[in-house]
């Protein structure tokens, strides 16, 4: 399972108040990574066309979630869809501000798209 904390993209980054830090209660090292998640434009409900500005780890989420929607694209693409494993190990890897160290606020640090689908 990947989990997945909430930061403020704005430079210098910082964790969303609102995300758990690790570790879990089991002692394990979760966050996995973190990704945009403060102030994120979401559709405002019951308008057509209205957007709104939301925090939440909700937000953070579908972030990570796309970024593994194309790696498994492009995997099919190619002939060699990697595993869960692979694509999690590669995440944690591939990220903007990688130290291969662990935090409790970043987990393995910010997602980085464009060098996850290059490592798979």
């Amino acid at each position: 399972m990947i989990t997945v904390g909430a930061i403020d993209p704005a430079k210098p980054i910082r964790v969303g108040p609102f995300s758990s830090l690790g570790p879990t209660r089991d002692n394990r090292e979760k966050p996995d990574v973190v990704a945009p998640g403060v102030a994120i434009s979401a559709a405002r409900s019951g308008t057509e066309t209205d957007v709104v500005a939301k925090d939440g780890t909700s937000m953070a989420a579908p972030h990570v979630t796309g970024a593994i929607a194309l790696v498994l694209s492009k995997g099919k693409k190619a002939g060699a869809v990697p595993t869960a494993m692979q694509i999690a190990v590669a995440l944690r890897q591939n990220t903007l501000n990688y130290t291969s160290r662990w935090t409790g606020s970043e987990g393995y640090g910010v997602i980085d798209v464009t060098a996850l689908l290059a490592a798979l």
